[in-house]
């Protein structure tokens, strides 16, 4: 990108007389202005190039007056500011402040998601390995049992280990409340909504939805799910990949981070629908699967893959 990148600005002052302390003053605030254009440039790769360039002509602008081979001219004695240049000044901040702030608050509330998914993740198959201890693998409480009686024994053998502050029925509202859109358009569980199982609220406000499998026997690698909706039924997005989520556990393997990797659907159903993407938080601890597009390709034109290219950074 031509602009920002090729701006030098490391001596603005060469062979000027820097005594005068406006001189010296301005000549810093230059170098300091363009080392952060190119700072933010380099870390905010999703601004549209034109507003760097705005950005970098307003400054030059600025400094424009007083220009010589180095970039400034002796100045006229002067013991402050016009106005002129206090409000180009303040709106240069604004520029920066307006390209910047939106993105370091996106950055900030997508660490906090990870951080409660991780959290309940960590619970969830904490309450797993304890209810197995007891009452020994998931897959002799389910196996043999009608539909109705899975769903009961599952809720009540997970739930007795978990800090619940409120118990949904199936079928009632009160702990899932929206519909879960974007997971149904997927394929992904179409006729199963967390509605369908017992649900309750954690004490932390998290929703919780246990999903023991209905049909078939449990396998090593799938037995259950969780659906989860990490804000709980009153507030985020409701959107999956955003605050809902789906875990899966088998007999043997319990709780598992990476049961979306084994299939390539699931994989594209992440980047298309935000259906699967438990696992790419879990494991790669960033959500930058919202960036891209649905065949993966971040705005910096990188592809996530699963594999080496697991940031758009």
């Amino acid at each position: 990108m031509a602009g920002i990148r090729d701006i030098q600005c490391s001596q603005p002052c060469v062979g000027v007389n820097t005594s005068n302390n406006l001189t010296s003053r301005l000549c810093g605030l230059k170098s300091n202005l363009m080392f952060l254009c190119r700072k933010i440039m380099a870390y905010n790769q999703n601004v549209i190039p034109h507003k760097w360039n705005a950005l970098r002509d307003l400054i030059e602008m600025f400094f424009e007056r007083y220009r010589n081979k180095c970039g400034m001219t002796i100045f006229r004695k002067a013991f402050a500011f016009t106005l002129a240049e206090t409000l180009i000044v303040m709106g240069i901040i604004g520029v920066v402040a307006a390209l910047t702030i939106p993105n370091l608050n996106s950055s900030t509330a997508d660490k906090e998601k990870i951080a409660k998914l991780n959290k309940i993740y960590s619970n969830l198959e904490d309450a797993v390995g304890r209810a197995q201890a007891v009452y020994g693998p998931v897959e002799e409480w389910l196996n043999g049992k009608t539909e109705e009686q899975k769903k009961l024994i599952f809720y009540e053998r997970m739930s007795e280990f978990m800090k619940v502050q409120k118990t949904c029925a199936p079928n009632t509202s009160g702990c899932f409340t929206k519909s879960q859109g974007n997971a149904l358009k997927s394929g992904f569980f179409v006729t199963d909504t967390p509605q369908a199982f017992y649900q309750v609220i954690l004490a932390d406000g998290a929703s919780v939805s246990f999903f023991p499998y209905i049909s078939g026997s449990c396998s090593e690698s799938g037995c259950y799910n969780f659906y989860v909706d990490i804000d709980g039924p009153t507030k985020g997005s409701f959107t999956y990949g955003k605050d809902l989520f789906t875990l899966v556990g088998g007999s043997k393997d319990g709780l598992n981070k990476s049961w979306a990797q084994n299939s390539t659907a699931n994989k594209e159903n992440c980047f298309k629908f935000g259906s699967a993407c438990s696992s790419w938080v879990l494991e790669f601890g960033n959500m930058d699967y919202v960036k891209a597009d649905s065949s993966g390709k971040c705005p910096s034109g990188k592809v996530l893959d699963w594999t080496t290219n697991t940031s758009c950074k």
